[in-house]
């Protein structure tokens, strides 16, 4: 069934789905998947492309069985990610301040 809220005219309608996933299901290769979103994630960003991780759909049995199969025995799936070019900020959008870094101050009860 089709949605109700209204889509502005900026939003994505391009956006495309990747599947981190890896052969087998360790510790390590979960390790690596999360290096592998790092670096795709800064690629991503660096290119203006936006990045959403969905871990609902692997940390459900049915649907991390689905993805499974979709791989064809490949491997086993970790992540999906929904890429896509990111909305324009609203008229009126602030950033807020960074914090300078702190160096050598320390923090009383720490």
């Amino acid at each position: 069934r089709t949605g109700t809220l209204p889509i502005s005219s900026g939003h994505d309608r391009a956006a495309v789905y990747a599947l981190l996933f890896s052969a087998v299901d360790d510790s390590v290769s979960w390790l690596r998947s999360g290096e592998g979103l790092s670096a795709a994630w800064l690629t991503a960003t660096t290119l203006g492309v936006s990045v959403v991780p969905l871990s609902d759909v692997i940390e459900v049995a049915y649907t991390r069985q689905r993805l499974r199969h979709l791989l064809s025995g490949l491997g086993c799936p970790h992540l999906v990610l929904r890429l896509g070019i990111a909305d324009p900020e609203p008229a009126g959008y602030v950033h807020t301040p960074r914090l300078g870094f702190a160096g050598n101050r320390r923090r009383s009860g720490c």
